[in-house]
């Protein structure tokens, strides 16, 4: 009897080791955080009955008292637990409490991190206004603003932000095109470069500003930048080119703004690329005005390329046009938008925009665009869907339109900026651009959320707009997001986040080579794990990667 009360003690012992081995606690101790969503991680036990969160503030005056300080206590039944709201500027302290089914209690030591804080969380500079918010109706999540450097939640208040002791990230710092990747990192253009980064912004992949090919973007990356889903990158890049006054005419600059279509692969080298001054037909670009004088700037601002990756369209606001290419043969086969001139013969001409942003090609392939329109002749800006015209003969209409000046709250005008974006639930969200409002409508355009943001201008000492060029939207900072566990050769994964998803899981040797292979074909639900085994010998399998197949997000566990 007592040689296999023993025996358990000892197998209970080289269980809990193990998990140990392969496990981690995460924030990691001293982690200084720029984001208030955070993920709890810890070791996974097989006989866990539930894990136990406590929180508190962390005091250096009594370092170990919880229950002064405590914030919340948290129960999961898996090794990972979701906490949000928690405040910046603070500093934290926490541990896990196992109660295994036994009806034991395991306590874990206490660990620490620090949330950093921002002048972006300073009301006194800061601040957001909502005027409608159907709170049953609308999607929950984060709006991501790229000039604001911040990520805000639907009442307005600050998820994430870019940390201003950065001085690539201070607040008088441009930044663009801020897009959240379903593996929780984002890209964004800060000119002259752009990155794909983790939330805490240490890179992942950055264009390159050196080295091969360099006068194809020696002068930066600007507007727009995209994450392909073959895993490749794609971005705009200024080609300037000088010309002389005479062959300039009478335009407003003999500097012409032309514009480099780049995909670059992992490893920074240019798989494809659309160069304007090769393609484009330049002479076009001579627009008599009514001073006399021309326009030769374009001005390229955004780029969309279709589902089966055949064409690319690319907008340019001040020749109010949208160009389509082939993206094989790098022709331009169509063009859709205001004619120039009598040599301008490709166009489908159409008034239905003008000066606009963010041209983006549908799954249906129908043409949205954020319609900032003449704002110097006082129209209206909107929102404009419109088919792809198969003859010149076709006229082109929208087939859905929604103008901005659906309230009194303001004039409905927008100078320019301004982007859409499709949510989940077939809702449009509208960033208004220098207008100052981003707006979620229903298809039927019924107005259920918006959100103005403002900066306190100390000289003029007033508050003032403070609109995005361009936002994005996410459900949370951890849309697909798994936790895993590994008990001899069974690995169990639990979905943490908040679709379904399903897991490749890889075992590689010693030299990160992969020997064994295991997918799991149906999805798992939120909150729901799965149990995968695999069949290589401990001695061989050194290391298991295991990646979210719908997001391409990965965790690496070390076996011993």
């Amino acid at each position: 009897m007592e040689q296999k009360k023993l025996k358990q003690i000892v197998t209970f012992f080289i269980l809990c080791w193990s998990l140990l081995a392969n496990a981690q606690y995460l924030p990691k101790d001293d982690a200084k955080l720029n984001y208030n969503q955070i993920y709890f991680e810890y070791p996974y036990n097989v006989n866990a009955k539930l894990f136990k969160l406590i929180l508190a503030y962390d005091s250096s005056q009594l370092k170990n008292d919880f229950n002064s300080y405590s914030i919340l206590t948290k129960t999961d039944r898996t090794p990972a637990t979701l906490v949000k709201d928690l405040q910046f500027g603070k500093k934290y302290k926490w541990y896990i409490e196992t109660t295994l089914k036994s009806g034991e209690t395991l306590k874990s030591e206490a660990h620490y991190f620090t949330l950093l804080n921002t002048s972006y969380n300073d009301t006194s500079l800061y601040k957001r206004k909502i005027n409608y918010n159907h709170k049953s109706e609308i999607q929950d999540g984060i709006i991501w603003c790229d000039f604001s450097h911040c990520a805000f939640d639907r009442s307005g208040k600050l998820v994430w932000f870019m940390p201003t002791d950065n001085s690539e990230f201070k607040e008088s710092s441009r930044v663009r095109d801020i897009r959240f990747q379903k593996d929780g990192t984002f890209t964004f253009i800060k000119n002259p470069g752009a990155m794909h980064a983790n939330l805490d912004i240490s890179s992942i992949w950055e264009a390159p500003l050196s080295g091969e090919h360099f006068e194809k973007f020696k002068n930066g990356y600007h507007h727009s930048m995209e994450k392909l889903p073959n895993g490749n990158y794609m971005l705009l890049a200024y080609d300037y080119v000088e010309l002389e006054k005479t062959d300039a005419k009478d335009t407003l600059t003999n500097r012409v703004e032309l514009v480099n279509l780049i995909e670059f692969n992992q490893y920074k080298e240019i798989v494809w690329i659309w160069e304007m001054r090769e393609s484009f037909p330049l002479d076009i670009l001579a627009v008599p005005k009514e001073n006399d004088r021309g326009i030769i700037n374009a001005h390229c601002n955004a780029f969309s390329v279709d589902k089966n990756n055949e064409f690319i369209f690319i907008g340019f606001r001040d020749i109010s046009r949208i160009i389509k290419i082939d993206k094989k043969s790098k022709k331009i086969v169509a063009a859709y938008g205001k004619k120039l001139n009598d040599a301008d013969s490709l166009v489908y001409p159409t008034t239905l925009f003008s000066y606009h942003h963010d041209t983006r090609v549908l799954n249906d392939n129908s043409i949205m665009v954020l319609n900032n329109n003449d704002f110097n002749a006082g129209q209206i800006a909107s929102v404009e869907i419109f088919k792809q015209p198969k003859t010149k003969s076709d006229i082109i209409k929208p087939i859905w339109s929604f103008k901005f000046n659906f309230d009194t709250i303001n004039n409905g005008k927008s100078l320019k900026l301004g982007n859409v974006k499709i949510l989940d639930n077939g809702n449009y969200l509208i960033n208004e651009g220098s207008s100052n409002r981003i707006v979620e409508i229903t298809k039927n355009k019924k107005v259920l959320w918006d959100m103005m943001l403002y900066r306190k201008d100390k000289e003029k000492n007033k508050w003032v707009n403070f609109g995005s060029y361009r936002i994005d939207f996410s459900t949370s900072l951890y849309p697909y997001y798994f936790s895993a566990a590994i008990t001899n050769n069974m690995v169990t994964i639990f979905n943490e986040g908040d679709f379904k998803d399903n897991y490749k899981i890889e075992v590689l040797n010693k030299d990160q080579l992969v020997i064994e292979t295991i997918v799991s074909k149906k999805l798992i639900a939120p909150q729901e794990l799965i149990h995968l085994k695999y069949q290589t010998l401990s001695n061989a399998a050194k290391s298991l990667k295991i990646t979210s197949l719908q997001s391409e997000k990965e965790k690496k566990i070390m076996l011993n």
